[in-house]
């Protein structure tokens, strides 16, 4: 029965991990482009800061979840029955 719970969890943690990896991307802003002047950069990442930081974050939470994911998905594969 906890083999079942703790795979459970792993793919809430899959879920978990789309979710905070979605919010990473889509929560800033269009950046500059790379041939943009020094001073549009400069001020989109001033003005910008805080949410850089919480996109940053996201990821940053979003990296160990994954992690779990593969793992319980990993298990997973092992324990399944033989098809034949």
């Amino acid at each position: 029965m906890t083999e079942r719970h703790e795979l459970r969890w792993g793919g809430f943690a899959g879920l978990a991990f789309v979710v905070l990896a979605m919010l990473g991307e889509f929560l800033p802003t269009m950046a500059p482009s790379v041939d943009a002047s020094s001073n549009d950069i400069v001020s989109y990442i001033s003005d910008h800061r805080k949410m850089i930081l919480l996109a940053s974050l996201m990821w940053a939470a979003a990296a160990p979840l994954v992690i779990w994911f593969a793992a319980a998905f990993a298990e997973a594969m092992v324990r399944r029955p033989a098809v034949s």
